[in-house]
């Protein structure tokens, strides 16, 4: 047994974030983590603020239905 997934349960989970997958996946993953503890949480973006033409960006998004 890995001792640190007795401690740090969500590790595993949280493994995605260092592999070379797309970040839509990553995102989603971390969607889907957040979502089993806060399940009010129904969409997570990414946004770039372009300070030239003062507007924010959507980057990158996830919501509750899977799409990204």
């Amino acid at each position: 047994m890995d001792v640190s997934s007795e401690y740090f349960p969500q590790e595993d989970q949280l493994s995605i974030l260092q592999k070379a997958v797309p970040l839509s996946q990553k995102l989603s993953a971390v969607h889907r983590i957040v979502g089993g503890h806060l399940d009010f949480v129904d969409r997570i973006a990414v946004a770039i603020y372009e300070p030239e033409s003062d507007l924010l960006r959507t980057f990158l998004s996830s919501d509750r239905d899977g799409k990204t």
